[in-house]
């Protein structure tokens, strides 16, 4: 994981941001077709090509700080995310073929907005 941050403007603006890329591999129970891609064939002939399991996530995300006057400040978040499992075509059943199996690809992302402001004694 990496991590940035820092001021922007001294006592006025700062910024924080980290990235992360994480997954994983393994192999699946079932193996692919050696007859696929081949339109002359039908049937199923096991191929020493095992199938695998994986997944890769990837997140990024940023901050920005601002002190607007002294009792008023904004926070301005984003993340972004990246998720994809079976991205290589894999499968981790053993009654599904590796190359009959779908690619699961996810964006979530979050962005947030927060005001805050103190109240001084006496003004409400």
């Amino acid at each position: 994981m990496a991590q940035w941050g820092g001021p922007i403007r001294r006592d006025r603006l700062w910024f924080f941001g980290t990235a992360r890329c994480q997954g994983n591999r393994k192999t699946a129970p079932s193996f692919f077709n050696a007859n696929a891609n081949n339109p002359s064939q039908w049937s199923y002939v096991k191929s020493t090509e095992q199938a695998i399991d994986d997944g890769t996530w990837k997140n990024f995300n940023a901050r920005l700080t601002l002190q607007a006057s002294p009792r008023n400040k904004l926070n301005f978040f984003w993340d972004e995310q990246q998720l994809c499992t079976s991205c290589l075509g894999s499968v981790n059943s053993a009654t599904t073929a590796p190359e009959a199996h779908y690619n699961n690809h996810a964006w979530p992302r979050v962005q947030q907005v927060t005001w805050s402001s103190t109240i001084s004694p006496g003004s409400g």
